[in-house]
């Protein structure tokens, strides 16, 4: 695949419950860095291969406008985006690592 040499990142941009967490960990399997990502739940046992940093960032982003993914804001405000919190959530994830990487948290469709 192209971004296997490429350090562009590669966003799975895709709703929640769309089968999402699959295609991502077959192309984790391939090679893709995600970083530390959130374990499996009784809903999801093989993972949900999301970024803890990434998706606790947009937590915070949607919790600051008193919504969260099941009732997204209909316009993210820029109040509550915050540069320097996305940046580090973004190191944290990469944490050194030079190589394709990338993240998926379906929270990113709204924030």
């Amino acid at each position: 695949m192209a971004f296997m040499n490429d350090h562009s990142p590669l966003l799975i941009l895709s709703p929640h419950r769309s089968g999402s967490s699959a295609v991502t960990r077959l192309i984790a399997e391939m090679g893709l860095h995600l970083g530390e990502v959130l374990p499996p739940r009784h809903d999801n046992p093989y993972g949900y291969f999301e970024s803890i940093h990434i998706n606790n960032e947009n937590r915070y982003m949607l919790r600051s406008m008193d919504r969260d993914w099941t009732c997204p804001p209909p316009q993210l405000s820029d109040k509550v985006v915050h540069e320097q919190r996305l940046e580090t959530a973004v190191l944290r994830t990469l944490d050194g690592f030079q190589g394709p990487w990338g993240f998926k948290d379906p929270r990113t469709l709204f924030t």
